[in-house]
Formats: C-alpha cells, sequence, structure tokens
C-alpha cells in the first residue's frame, strides 16, 4: 500500500489511463510502476475472467474531496483494480511527488482496512 500525498491515506498503487496505454491493464501496470518501481516482469496477474483479461478484478467507485490546488471540483472517482502477484521480494523506489511512503500490508491488516472488505473477500477466494 502506498501513502497518498493529497489524500492522505493508503490506497494501493495507481493513477489516471493516459492516451499512449493501450489498455487498463496496461495502465495499471505503468502507474504501479511509476510509483513503486515494481517492473511488471516481476508480476503475476491473476486473471478472473479467462474470455477477457482486460476485465478487473474489483471496480471501486468513491467520491474524491475538491482540490483547490489542482483547481478540481468534487467528483466520483471509478478505481479499475487489477491483482497482480509478485513471487519475489522487488525493491521498492517510491514517487516522492505523490506518495509518501509504503508499507507491506499482510492480508490480516488489508481486510481490517476502510473501503477493502470487498477487494479482501475477492483476493481470499483467489488463495483458496
Amino acid at each position: 500500500m502506498i501513502h497518498h500525498k493529497t489524500l492522505k491515506r493508503h490506497l494501493q498503487p495507481g493513477g489516471h489511463i493516459d492516451l499512449l496505454d493501450k489498455s487498463p491493464l496496461e495502465a495499471a501496470k505503468r502507474e504501479l510502476f511509476e510509483e513503486t518501481g515494481i517492473d511488471s516482469i516481476l508480476l503475476e496477474y491473476k486473471c478472473l475472467y479467462s474470455f477477457d483479461e482486460l476485465i478487473p478484478f474489483n471496480i471501486s467507485v468513491h467520491m474524491i474531496p475538491e482540490n483547490i490546488e489542482k483547481k478540481e471540483d468534487a467528483h466520483y472517482h471509478y478505481d479499475l483494480q487489477y491483482l497482480f502477484f509478485c513471487q519475489q521480494n522487488p525493491n521498492i523506489i517510491i514517487d516522492t511527488n505523490e506518495v509518501n511512503s509504503y508499507e507491506w500490508v499482510s492480508l490480516d491488516i488489508f481486510k481490517e482496512m476502510p473501503g477493502y472488505e470487498n477487494v479482501f473477500r475477492k483476493i481470499k477466494k483467489q488463495l483458496q
């Protein structure tokens, strides 16, 4: 989990889809690399639906508060969340422009984090 500077809370790494991204899945891999330095070559992508790998593991909808510095009104944010496993302990290099810190979180702690109950249930099901 990364600690987001603007929102001041722990989140999964992520961001916006860029025009050059081929898909939301590629955007997720790029954002993970940009924020943590984890190269997608180290990742095992857990695709839930064999008929279409682009279907996200989870979709989260939540309100983003107004950001006067960015001149953004409050708005709904739609997170397309993808699930990756990493067998190695990668070297983490955080982007200090967006992230204060990072923390590896056990599933026991993750399941107690506000807003991640549904994601936890889906992860647990994948691990069975």
